[in-house]
């Protein structure tokens, strides 16, 4: 093969001077790079805590001017819950970084209920302080995990990159694709899961015990599961940090491929289920969970799984003999070979499905 070297003695000064400027120009179209600046972790843990202080107080103030309106307390909640969620996508913009709306998703249900306590006709009583409490559990949950593993705006989830060359590195598609796709919509499913909340601050009394108290147990120990999914994949992660193709079939994660995910999902309709135990109105409630369940169904999930078959193609397997997120027993696939030609019960598939 001859040499580049070689070959640049015959080319006048002007050919060579139009390839070499053509190389890092082929270079960045077919890999865009994030527009992030190289903020410190401090700096990071600034800007993250300013955007939220401005954010709620921008929803604080905004709630004044929205009593104009005469609107109800769910509906100014939403209206607040919009222009937080634009705060929020302003220091994104200023970062360079969607990952700002993170913590959002943990943080909106504890402050929403707060508001709802706050404009409640009826004193706070035992129902309402009980569920604050779960939700409190739950945010907190989040944040602690959250925080504990978060490294700055220097690094950032392979979802917001994927998405980064998807939009060919047009700067202008990419925002206002991460505007309703990775802030405004997932705020807005988040408020709909929420509406529960609204309705247990209006509730009087107990209609149902095993609903309410049992359903209270219940989303505590779930939380509790979700915080030791979380802690078995961050222990693996420690311990095989270098082993490349890989991937976690130990402790609850032999038995779902996402039980983080189930916890999740579960915690969401679980709020419904507290609510049926007191005589706060019903209507539409559920449709917030089912909406984070298909978020989770038809984007997270294969979004995250396609990213483990391109990094370690024998995920495949696991895909075979685990269910995706229902805790369900293992399935004795070894093998590819030993699901050739074989094709699973519609029972069965449904089980690996979810």
């Amino acid at each position: 093969m001859t040499d580049f070297k070689e070959q640049s003695k015959d080319k006048p000064q002007s050919e060579l001077g139009s390839e070499r400027r053509s190389e890092p120009e082929l270079k960045t179209r077919s890999e865009p790079k994030s527009s992030r600046l190289n903020y410190s972790y401090a700096a990071s843990v600034r800007i993250m805590l300013s955007a939220y202080i401005i954010a709620i107080a921008a929803a604080y103030f905004a709630h004044g001017f929205l009593g104009i309106f005469k609107l109800n307390a769910l509906m100014q909640a939403f209206a607040m819950n919009v222009i937080a969620t634009t705060v929020i996508y302003c220091f994104s913009l200023f970062t360079g970084t969607p990952q700002v709306f993170d913590p959002y998703w943990a943080l909106f249900p504890p402050l929403m209920m707060m508001y709802w306590i706050h404009s409640s006709p009826h004193n706070m009583s035992h129902m309402t302080m009980l569920t604050f409490a779960v939700v409190c559990l739950y945010s907190a949950k989040h944040a602690y995990q959250y925080f504990g593993k978060w490294k700055g705006f220097k690094s950032e989830d392979f979802r917001y990159e994927s998405f980064r060359k998807m939009t060919r590195n047009s700067s202008i598609l990419y925002w206002i694709f991460a505007y309703f796709a990775f802030h405004l919509s997932p705020a807005t499913l988040v408020y709909l899961g929420s509406i529960p909340l609204y309705h247990i601050t209006r509730a009087t009394h107990v209609k149902s015990v095993p609903y309410f108290y049992g359903g209270l147990l219940l989303t505590t120990g779930l939380i509790f599961l979700y915080y030791i999914a979380d802690q078995q994949l961050s222990s693996w992660k420690a311990k095989n940090k270098g082993n490349k193709g890989t991937f976690i079939d130990e402790g609850l994660w032999a038995y779902s491929r996402h039980p983080n995910y189930f916890c999740e999902v579960t915690f969401w309709f679980m709020l419904n289920v507290i609510l049926m135990g007191t005589n706060g109105s019903h209507m539409f409630n559920w449709i917030g969970a089912f909406g984070i369940a298909m978020l989770f169904n038809t984007a997270s999930i294969p979004m995250m799984e396609g990213h483990m078959l391109k990094k370690t193609p024998s995920y495949a397997i696991q895909k075979k003999r685990v269910s995706r997120m229902i805790f369900w027993r293992r399935s004795n696939v070894k093998d590819e070979s030993e699901t050739a030609g074989k094709k699973p019960s519609s029972w069965k598939k449904s089980l690996v499905e979810w």
